[in-house]
Formats: structure tokens, sequence, C-alpha cells
């Protein structure tokens, strides 16, 4: 009778040692950025009862004993268990632990250069051009895909012919126009989402060899903005003609003028206001006619290019 007895403790033992160690679901991420926090959940369901425990370099925000905890780590690295034992009414409890970690602290990008690569035997229009993007500090965290690379024709961010993510240098073959590519590269960091972009724009003298027009280094959207797209009139013009455009907000801006092989003919200071702006095009040189384009900046950032015909 004792033996029997002693069989149905040890019974009831085993079953509640492999009740306890069921699965109570725990949702979350495998590692916590130093620093940071993240969340911990179980299934919402009846329940008499949770208590939550952490080990290694965690702690605990807030109560224990809900569905989720926010969990967090001040350290720099280590690893550790989130726990949960969870009491069913009318059910036997479970208990789950899910293993964490700390990520090593992510290097986040300040800047951005970029500068162009010489290709032997290339620099004339429809030749390729190469340019390769550092990251400042030069330890910031990146990948390959973190590298969003676009060419384009003209207005900056139209006329698009190429795009590329394979990583921090790329070479990209030009079309075979005598004037305006522009290079625009968009760096996405890995850390927080932050995003850093560079523009340079590209033309070339008589003798084919590359120079930059214009560069700017931006965090997210440039400033000021022109809304919607300039337009000359009338165009074709004989001796005269004006640049119309919507700008965002007031700035002085430098208004330059080319002909086809990139040497510049004209150039003024205007002060763009917010709303409705006309910039009269009438000092142009009388010897200077045909096919013309324009570049709208502010300091080193391009607001707009465009083309124009003098009769």
């Amino acid at each position: 009778m004792k033996n029997l007895i002693y069989l149905f403790l040890f019974a009831g033992l085993l079953l509640s040692s492999q009740t306890m160690n069921a699965q109570c679901g725990i949702t979350g991420p495998d590692a916590i950025n130093s620093g940071s926090t993240a969340t911990y959940s179980i299934p919402i369901t009846l329940v008499s009862g949770i208590f939550w425990t952490v080990t290694g370099p965690f702690t605990i925000n807030g109560g224990n004993t809900g569905t989720s905890i926010n969990v967090g780590t001040t350290a720099s690295s280590g690893s550790g268990s989130v726990c949960v034992t969870r009491f069913l009414t009318g059910a036997p409890p479970c208990c789950e632990c899910k293993p964490i970690s700390i990520n090593s602290p992510c290097a986040v990008a300040t800047g951005l250069s970029v500068s162009q690569v010489e290709i032997p035997g290339e620099g004339c229009p429809g030749d390729d051009i190469k340019f390769i993007a550092t990251l400042i500090p030069s330890g910031a965290a990146s990948s390959s895909s973190s590298f969003f690379w676009e060419a384009g024709t003209g207005t900056l961010g139209t006329n698009i012919f190429f795009t590329s993510t394979t990583g921090n240098m790329v070479t990209i073959p030009t079309p075979a126009i005598n004037f305006g590519v522009w290079v625009r590269v968009t760096f996405t960091s890995p850390c927080d989402g932050s995003q850093i972009t560079r523009i340079t724009f590209v033309t070339w003298e008589s003798d084919c060899e590359f120079f930059k027009i214009r560069s700017n280094e931006v965090g997210g959207t440039a400033k000021p903005q022109l809304l919607g797209e300039p337009n000359v009139f009338p165009n074709p013009f004989s001796n005269s003609a004006e640049l119309r455009f919507e700008a965002s907000t007031d700035a002085q801006a430098q208004l330059n003028v080319f002909n086809v092989t990139g040497q510049a003919i004209h150039s003024q200071t205007v002060q763009v206001v917010k709303g409705q702006n006309t910039i009269e095009l009438n000092q142009l040189p009388n010897d200077q006619k045909g096919l013309l384009y324009y570049h709208l900046s502010v300091g080193e950032e391009i607001l707009s290019t465009g083309k124009m015909i003098r009769q």
C-alpha cells in the first residue's frame, strides 16, 4: 500500500514537472540594443496569475505581473533570459525562459562624403563615371544595401536612367549627352534608420574631362524646396526671358547659365522668397545662342537645372 502511495506521488510530481515545462508562448526580440528597451509578451488568456523575471544584465521596467513586460539594459554586452510563469484557472501552469542578448552599440553615421574615381580612358559623354561614398566616422555601421544610388539628367530627381544598391562604390554608364548628369546617393543607417543624402552634378569640359559643378550633403529632404517644376518663359526666346518657380521658403540663391560645352556664360545672385518667384534673364552675352542650361542653387545645394533655347 505504501509503495502504491509513493507511486502516485511520483506520478504527480512527474506530471507537474512536465506541465510546468510547457511553453507559454513568449514573443519578443532575441536581442536588445544597449541603452534601449524591448517588449516581451504572452498570449492573452484567462489567468489567475502571471510572474515575470529576468536574468543577466537586464531589468524589468514597470510591473511584472501582466501579459507583457518592458525589458531594458544599460550594459554594452552580455546575455541572459526573460522568464514567465503563468497560472491558469483550473489548469496546470506553464513556465518558459527565452534567451536574450545585447546588440553591440551601433555607430551611427554623422556624415557622408562622395568622391569621383578616375577611370583611365573614360571621360567623354557616354563613358562610365565612378564614385565612392565614405561614411563619417569611418567605423559607422553599414551594409551593402545601406547605399541607394540614382543618376539622371536635367532637373534633379527627374529622367532617372540608373539605380543601384550594390554598396558604397558604383560605376555609372552615362548617356551620350553634353550636359547635365546628376548623381545622388542616399545612405540609410542600419542603427536607427536615419538618412544622409549626397548630391553631385557632373558635366564635361570641351576636352572631355569631368568636373563637378555642385555637391551637397543633407539629412533627409533638402531645404528650401521648389514646389513644382520651374519653367522658362518664353522658350525659345530672343533677348530676354523669365525663370518662374514657387519656393517653400526665403533664401539667397545663385543662378548660373552654361552653354553646351559646359562653359559658364552668366552668373547672378537672386533673392528667393516664399511663394512665387520670377528671375529676369536679360543679361546673357549676345554671342551666346542656341541650347543653354541653367543651375539654380542655394549654397552648395542645387534646387533646379533646366534648359532653354536662345534664338
